[in-house]
C-alpha cells in the first residue's frame, strides 16, 4: 500500500509513501539480533573535507578502497 502526500497546492511537489509488508516486520522482529551481529567489528574514520572524522554508525567498503594517506 502506498501513500502520496503533496506538499504543494499545485501538486508539483509530493512523496510516496509505502509501507513495509507484515511478513518482512515480523521476519526483522524475530531475526534483529541475528541481523545486527552482521556488522563490522569497529566503527571506522571517515575523509571528510581533507580530516579523518569518526563515525557513530557501523559501515564497510567491500570493494577496492585505497588507504587515505
Amino acid at each position: 500500500m502506498e501513500e502520496v502526500i503533496y506538499l504543494t497546492k499545485s501538486k508539483s511537489a509530493y512523496l510516496i509513501k509505502k509501507y513495509i509488508p507484515d511478513e518482512l516486520i515480523k521476519f526483522s522482529d524475530d531475526n534483529f539480533d541475528k541481523l545486527f551481529s552482521l556488522h563490522p567489528d569497529k566503527k571506522i574514520n571517515v575523509i571528510c573535507n581533507d580530516k579523518s572524522v569518526p563515525t557513530f554508525r557501523y559501515h564497510a567498503s567491500y570493494l577496492n578502497t585505497p588507504e587515505y594517506d
